[in-house]
């Protein structure tokens, strides 16, 4: 009988200790990548909210002024004229914002960024239909704002 060389475990040891390393730095490599994406996706998620937050705020000014306006003008196709009792106000959509310029005494202008949506203006009889299209994603939505002061004057939708 040939005696075989006595083999070391401390090899078999050290290639265990490589192999659960080379894991360990697979599984941390994957978790990184997936907080940094559950992050920028948060960041998205709240933008987006604010984006959603001062759309609703701005519609529902608009719809404030329109039902008590007494004549709604457009003066050219993005920019609409609201003759109110106290006052003229002025809502004009250009690319990436929507603005209102008050003439009331103490009211201030508002500037709404919008960089998804375009909103654009409509004249009818008893009020004004509001279209609000977001070019990349969905088609246009209509809108229709009643002014009361109009309605009860007689006019129909």
């Amino acid at each position: 009988m040939i005696p075989r060389p006595h083999r070391s475990n401390r090899a078999l040891i050290l290639l265990d200790m490589i192999m659960t390393l080379a894991l360990i730095m697979i599984f941390l490599g994957i978790c990184g990548r997936l907080f940094t994406a559950a992050v920028r996706l948060m960041r998205q998620a709240d933008s987006e909210q604010a984006t959603l937050a001062a759309g609703d705020s701005a519609l529902a000014m608009l719809r404030r002024d329109v039902w008590s306006a007494t004549a709604l003008t457009l003066e050219t196709g993005q920019t609409l004229r609201l003759a109110t009792p106290s006052g003229i106000v002025r809502w004009h959509s250009a690319p990436g914002e929507l603005s209102r310029a008050a003439t009331r005494p103490g009211e201030q202008d508002y500037r709404w960024p919008d960089e998804h949506h375009h909103w654009s203006f409509a004249v009818s009889k008893a009020g004004m239909t509001l279209r609000l299209a977001n070019p990349t994603t969905s088609p246009a939505a209509d809108i229709l704002l009643i002014s009361q002061r109009r309605l009860l004057e007689g006019d129909r939708p």
